[in-house]
């Protein structure tokens, strides 16, 4: 199996969210150690959310690896992003006209000239 450089960069993305992660476990020892002062309220929900952050990473770069494969379906591996959270998707939807510096496409032209200048420059400085 051979991955796509987008698919390279999104899982080593994933791997160094798993290394945030295992470092949150330190700060969970440390609220278990008694350091800083918490209730069991609050151990609880830290517990949970670590584990779950932890969980739901793994599966989601098995799940892209998996879609990565040949033979699976291009709406398979498009919903597969999405599980991710969609990387490489442009926040800036340079495909709306952003490129020329006219954001009225994006947003509705509700923040006028001065949308326009920074979507305009950020569009022009990616593409370079």
């Amino acid at each position: 199996m051979v991955l796509s450089p987008g698919d390279m960069i999104s899982s080593g993305a994933i791997l160094l969210a798993v290394v945030a992660i295992a470092y949150g476990g330190t700060f969970l020892l440390r609220v278990y150690g008694g350091n800083p002062p918490t209730n069991d309220l609050q151990k609880a929900f830290f517990r949970a959310g670590h584990g779950h952050a932890g969980v739901l990473v793994i599966l989601g770069l098995v799940i892209k690896i998996l879609t990565s494969t040949d033979g699976v379906p291009a709406l398979a591996q498009q919903l597969s992003d999405g599980v991710l959270g969609g990387f490489n998707r442009s926040s800036q939807h340079l495909d709306r006209g952003g490129a020329d510096g006219a954001t009225g496409g994006v947003d509705d032209d509700g923040d006028r000239a001065a949308g326009d200048a920074l979507a305009g420059a950020t569009a022009r400085s990616a593409g370079e």
